[in-house]
């Protein structure tokens, strides 16, 4: 008898269609998927990456994304979030070039810092990590700028570019 019902109830979940006619459950499938895909490479590079590198350069690669990461949080001073807010797309799309223009001068500011106090970077790191401390106010720049493209397609529900 439960074979049956639930039988019937798929039965007319495809003959109705809809779970194709459905956009809300469309647009979590894209973005279900794109973690999924994104996910799954994180998981097959591993092994592979685990061989070729040592627990030393995974450490400096945990200390370098930590401090994107934390860094990143002040990039835009988080006035990406409020893109989905306006009721007229001029307003949003001005609140875009707003965080384009925090995120210029941040990582202006973020290259003087980091080629003013050199000497304080390097007695406080590492030999091994300064290298990439050059790389920081470009990763955070694009890390920056891809933050209120999202937005703007989350507001325009555009789930397949995300």
């Amino acid at each position: 008898m439960l074979k049956e019902i639930n039988h019937k109830i798929i039965k007319s979940f495809i003959e109705n269609k809809l779970i194709i006619k459905s956009n809300s459950l469309n647009n979590i499938f894209k973005l279900f998927s794109g973690s999924l895909v994104s996910q799954s490479l994180s998981i097959i590079a591993a092994p592979i990456l685990s061989r070729l590198y040592g627990p030393a350069v995974f450490g400096i690669i945990a200390l370098y994304v930590s401090g994107i990461a934390l860094i990143d949080t002040f990039s835009t001073f988080r006035y990406e979030l409020a893109i989905v807010v306006p009721k007229k797309e001029i307003d949003a799309i001005n609140l875009a070039k707003l965080c384009f223009l925090i995120t210029t001068i941040f990582t202006f500011f973020l290259i003087i810092f980091i080629f003013t106090s050199r000497s304080y970077i390097e007695n406080f790191f590492y030999n091994d990590v300064y290298p990439i401390i050059y790389f920081v106010p470009i990763s955070i720049f694009l890390n920056a700028i891809n933050k209120p493209l999202k937005y703007l397609a989350i507001r325009n529900k555009d789930f397949g570019n995300l």
